[in-house]
């Protein structure tokens, strides 16, 4: 059944002198009603069933995108990358932009997890919830050497400054509070980061508790 069949299902009927008084256009018969009723139904099911694995696609690259991030490789690194950032007395260490490269493999990281943010095979929601602790840390404590990398080819981590703003207004949506970090709070995630070993994911979790946050689920 074309459009334009579709269309012509109604016509209007000014000679009663009312609109919307709709009547049938000849030759329309109820069994012609029932099939584009029926074509409807079939397109929405359709779009119900596409949605659906959208969705679960999204949350199985998740579950992928978090083992990855716990991997023991990456653990590892994160670790060496905390102690590197910590002077003796576990305050945070002045940031020489022009030297450092501990970072890479972390920005590396969150740089692809935006780009599939992005291209929508994950859901922004549940990168905020599940790793914008790390973020807003990692963003926070090497803004500056983005800065500089972009300086120089402006598509250095693009799509992790392209979702950054978004994650903001996602925390301070959920939580009433900014994302950006301080030192201090940057430096406590980074002595509880120096300490990883083989616990689980969940471990940042506690660092919003102390930070005087408490998680909120989306309804």
């Amino acid at each position: 059944m074309s459009v334009a069949s579709v269309v012509d299902l109604f016509r209007w009927d000014f000679h009663k002198g009312r609109l919307g008084h709709y009547v049938f256009s000849d030759g329309v018969t109820l069994a012609t009603w029932a099939l584009a009723f029926a074509a409807i139904l079939t397109i929405l099911f359709a779009w119900g069933q596409i949605t659906l694995q959208r969705r679960q696609s999204r949350l199985e690259n998740l579950e992928r995108i978090i083992e990855w991030f716990d991997d023991e490789k990456l653990r590892a690194f994160r670790r060496r990358l905390a102690e590197s950032r910590l002077d003796e007395r576990g305050s945070l260490r002045p940031l020489d932009i022009e030297t450092y490269n501990d970072a890479d493999e972390v920005l590396d990281f969150f740089e692809h997890v935006a780009f599939l943010v992005r291209k929508r095979h994950l859901d922004l929601y549940d990168v905020w919830h599940s790793f914008h602790l790390w973020i807003a840390i990692y963003v926070s404590d090497f803004d500056q050497l983005i800065a500089a990398a972009q300086g120089e080819d402006p598509g250095t981590f693009a799509d992790l400054t392209w979702m950054y703003p978004k994650l903001k207004t996602m925390e301070k949506k959920n939580q009433g509070s900014g994302l950006d970090r301080t030192k201090q709070q940057i430096a406590a995630q980074y002595r509880y980061d120096r300490e990883l070993g083989s616990s689980p994911f969940s471990k940042g979790r506690r660092v919003r508790k102390r930070f005087g946050q408490s998680p909120k689920t989306k309804k």
